[in-house]
């Protein structure tokens, strides 16, 4: 049955369920950036994950010209 918005997935074939929750408990820990915990209180723990993709998307992603000149 159904409880959220996903299945319950099962990695057992690749690995230990205490592996799993180890790696789920540290992958938040990576995005944070902790020089910004006083002056950007709320984001803080995500922000350094966004500003890594938003400078991939700007160095690899060329967006067309007609994107742009479309008119809704």
């Amino acid at each position: 049955m159904r409880e959220g918005l996903s299945f319950d997935v099962d990695f057992s074939k690749y690995m230990k369920w205490w592996r799993f929750k180890k790696i789920k408990h540290y992958i938040p820990l990576v995005m944070e950036d902790t020089e910004m915990k006083e002056e950007d209180v709320d984001w803080w723990k995500s922000k350094n994950m966004m500003l890594q993709h938003n400078t991939s998307k700007i160095k690899n992603i060329s967006a067309s010209h007609v994107i742009f000149s479309m008119k809704v």
